[in-house]
């Protein structure tokens, strides 16, 4: 049995990995840190070891879960912003780089040396250079964001603590995932679209809406990521997570409004210059590990987000 320590544990990742262990018995037991105590949502995870609560930022936290546990995996899914709200270039130094190197000497100190990194497969990469070739892992990087710059950052520094000390980091460069257990109004544009939908609430697109994004529903990203972690890879790997389908936001709208709720408005807003407009991320590198590995369709996965968003805001009456 291996111990993932999960960093944001209650979060729409976090959250999804959890359920998804509960399939894997008990190959694996998960420790949450996060900012809450328990699941806002009183979801129940047989998995779920043990809870820590509190800021990221607190050093002395996080080494007490060092401290107390032995722990084989770390899986950081913790960020302190998104593209939408990066305008402060010091926050996102201060609340996401810095307490991630903090975290990196803490693994060392206590010989933890395995991580998996949350990063970005749209914000790093910048605007779409290649329409044919789409983003591959070893593209030069153009980030928009302090967000960007951000993750880019601690890539970085993940790859000097593989050659310093030993930390085997996987870094997935994660597309836009989408599905069950989000509760985000910020981020992730099917979910939110489909709860204003059901909400009879008109969406905001920023700028045309025509721009091409990749999506995976998000037990995809679960199955992907079990996967991934059984397997023996260098010592410094990055991978884009998609599913190779892109959509644009005026493609997802159209989608709800044809299958779910026929009276769906949408209306333009100005478009925001810190976010990503289009992107394609190459998956040959992901494919080439996984090999037979089927994804789950826009139209399947767009339907069982529907079907728990009516479950969850009938349940929630």
């Amino acid at each position: 049995m291996k111990t993932v320590l999960l960093l944001g544990g209650f979060g729409f990742i976090g959250t999804n990995i959890l359920k998804y262990s509960d399939q894997l018995g008990s190959k694996y037991k998960i420790i949450v840190f996060d900012r809450f105590n328990k699941h806002l949502a009183g979801i129940e995870f047989p998995n779920l070891e043990k809870v820590y609560s509190g800021d990221f930022c607190d050093e002395y936290l996080i080494e007490k879960i060092f401290k107390e546990n032995q722990i084989d995996i770390v899986l950081h899914s913790i960020s302190a912003s998104v593209p939408s709200t990066s305008v402060d270039n010091i926050f996102d130094l201060q609340f996401n780089v810095i307490p991630t190197i903090r975290l990196l000497d803490l693994m060392c100190r206590y010989k933890v040396l395995n991580l998996v990194f949350i990063s970005s497969g749209g914000a790093v990469y910048g605007d779409l250079p290649n329409e044919s070739t789409g983003h591959v892992e070893e593209n030069i990087l153009y980030p928009k964001s302090a967000y960007g710059i951000s993750k880019l950052t601690i890539e970085k520094f993940l790859h000097l603590y593989s050659q310093l000390y030993g930390i085997n980091s996987l870094v997935l460069r994660l597309s836009n995932p989408y599905g069950p257990y989000h509760f985000s109004d910020k981020q992730g544009v099917i979910n939110i679209a489909v709860k204003k939908a059901i909400n009879n609430v008109e969406f905001e697109i920023w700028g045309t809406g025509k721009g091409r994004k990749d999506y995976i529903y998000v037990e995809d990203f679960c199955r992907i990521f079990f996967k991934l972690i059984d397997k023996d890879l260098p010592s410094y790997t990055v991978l884009n997570i998609g599913s190779g389908e892109r959509l644009s936001v005026e493609n997802i709208l159209q989608s709800i409004k044809e299958s779910y709720v026929p009276d769906f408005t949408w209306k333009m807003k100005s478009v925001n210059n810190l976010d990503v407009t289009s992107f394609k991320l190459n998956i040959d590198k992901l494919m080439a590990i996984l090999g037979d590995f089927s994804f789950v369709s826009f139209e399947e996965g767009l339907k069982l987000t529907y079907q728990w968003y009516n479950n969850w805001i009938n349940k929630s009456k």
